[in-house]
């Protein structure tokens, strides 16, 4: 990897075995003669050496201590326990013979994590030396969109990502306190009714029927979207939708944090832009994920890392949705569950990460497959959301002004495949596996086909296919072999 900046020229040699698999760096290691990792199972490296099961799970890292230096006992293990789905659900870190963190982890039924609970080594109040792993875990709860994590919940604050549409790729943070969200707790108006009861002052309890009747009722009115329906049991019971309006509790809004996500062309956060224009937080990653620098003046906790990976603080791994991701060695601690329908070796990132991600853990995606799509639709919604690389009101003015002036570009060329034929925007295309019975693609026994849609970016003319889905042959009608396209 070669990286150029001001008054900067780094080049980092990555030594790699056939299968992708990184090397001792012979700089480093002059005396290794390791030349290719056995199962694609890395044992050591500069840092650690590993351990594995025997189902090729990571178990087990430690420091690794180099020949000649004294030993003081002061290594770091880091151990690693999975459940039968080979899912992690419990990390270890110790050193000195005890236990200075610990991670449990939670998964719903299709497999999303959706909570953790962390204990952490911490100071006692008693003592100005001595820590105690913490006696009661830091707890997190996660909320999915599909696959796409959207919301973070702590014993603090409440973060929601919204995406851009189809993508990996956030675009919005909002943030909200717990203590802000207490305050917009009221009674519903079922509540309100029931609570306040009839002439008498007592307390009554209504059926769930009219319960559901009320709570819809409610919402209706908050949105003056009363229905004809609504009205009409309304005027049954000798009531009118303003009467009712005037029973409900004001719903007071939290207080939030918004920030706009900047990002790099892979969909990797690299700032956090203020309502007011400023920066609320940047970072600096290499190829791999790995954080350089980060400022941070709002002390903003920002754990999304390559497209679909959340930055644990326990164990440093990236949770990216179906295994964890070490961005030290690049590549996941756990072989792929889909086996080899996602590649030679089952524990491999993408080899080149500036043009492929994996956002599921599964298999890698061409990064103009994902975003080229979107691209204009990323910078649309940036200017709706108020121009936010602008510096003040009279330059978007002189922006939006300077688009009438612009010279109107001259259409695409029809994109063309490597064999010269000419295929329309929009033809589905299809490419067959054939799978013998004895050696089944997960979840295929069989036979299997893939979809995908031609594509034209209008911005630089390049022409891609974009994954459709994958069916049980034969192609549909009117789609035709997948072939590259030319440019």
């Amino acid at each position: 990897v070669h990286t150029t900046a001001a008054n900067l020229d780094i080049t980092l040699p990555y030594a790699t075995d056939p299968a992708g698999n990184r090397l001792p760096d012979p700089e480093f290691y002059p005396e290794s003669s390791s030349t290719v990792w056995a199962d694609n199972r890395i044992t050591e490296d500069m840092q650690y050496r590993y351990r594995y099961d025997r189902y090729g799970r990571l178990t087990e890292k430690t420091d690794r201590i180099p020949e000649g230096v004294i030993r003081m006992h002061d290594e770091r293990t880091h151990r690693y326990d999975y459940d039968n789905q080979h899912r992690l659900v419990r990390y270890v870190r110790t050193q000195y013979g005890e236990t200075q963190a610990e991670g449990r982890y939670i998964y719903d039924p299709t497999g999303r994590r959706v909570g953790k609970r962390v204990w952490k080594r911490e100071p006692v109040h008693w003592s100005e030396t001595r820590t105690e792993l913490s006696r009661r875990p830091y707890e997190t709860w996660y909320g999915w969109e599909g696959d796409r994590l959207a919301t973070i919940r702590t014993q603090q604050r409440r973060v929601q990502t919204v995406y851009a549409p189809g993508s990996f790729t956030p675009l919005l943070r909002v943030e909200t306190e717990n203590t802000e969200l207490a305050k917009t707790r009221h009674r519903s108006l079922a509540e309100k009714l029931e609570q306040e009861g009839s002439g008498d002052g007592e307390a009554v309890q209504f059926p769930a029927a009219l319960r559901a009747m009320l709570d819809r009722l409610e919402d209706e009115l908050r949105r003056d979207a009363v229905s004809e329906e609504s009205r009409a049991w309304l005027t049954q019971c000798g009531l009118t939708a303003e009467q009712m309006k005037n029973q409900l509790e004001p719903r007071p809004e939290p207080e939030r944090k918004l920030h706009l996500y900047h990002c790099d062309h892979r969909g990797l956060p690299l700032a956090l832009i203020s309502p007011d224009n400023t920066v609320a937080w940047r970072a600096e990653y290499d190829e791999w994920g790995n954080l350089l620098g980060e400022e941070n003046p709002e002390h903003l906790e920002q754990l999304i890392r390559l497209p679909g990976q959340q930055y644990d603080g326990e164990s440093g791994l990236y949770y990216n949705r179906h295994r964890y991701y070490n961005p030290g060695q690049g590549r996941y601690i756990t072989q792929d569950p889909i086996g080899l329908a996602g590649g030679w070796n089952l524990y491999a990132y993408p080899l080149n990460p500036i043009t492929e991600v994996d956002p599921l853990g599964l298999w890698a995606f061409a990064i103009p497959a994902i975003l080229e799509g979107i691209n204009w639709l990323f910078w649309g919604s940036a200017a709706a959301g108020g121009a936010v690389l602008g510096t003040s009101g009279d330059s978007t003015k002189a922006n939006t002004n300077d688009i009438s002036k612009c010279e109107e570009k001259a259409p695409c060329s029809p994109c063309k495949t490597t064999n010269g034929n000419i295929v329309p925007v929009g033809t589905v295309g299809y490419r067959l596996d054939l799978v013998p019975p004895s050696q089944p693609h997960y979840p295929f026994a069989g036979n299997h086909v893939h979809l995908y849609k031609a594509n034209q970016n209008p911005n630089n003319c390049r022409c891609f296919w974009s994954k459709l889905d994958v069916i049980d042959p034969p192609p549909p009608p009117g789609a035709i072999p997948h072939i590259e396209f030319a440019s």
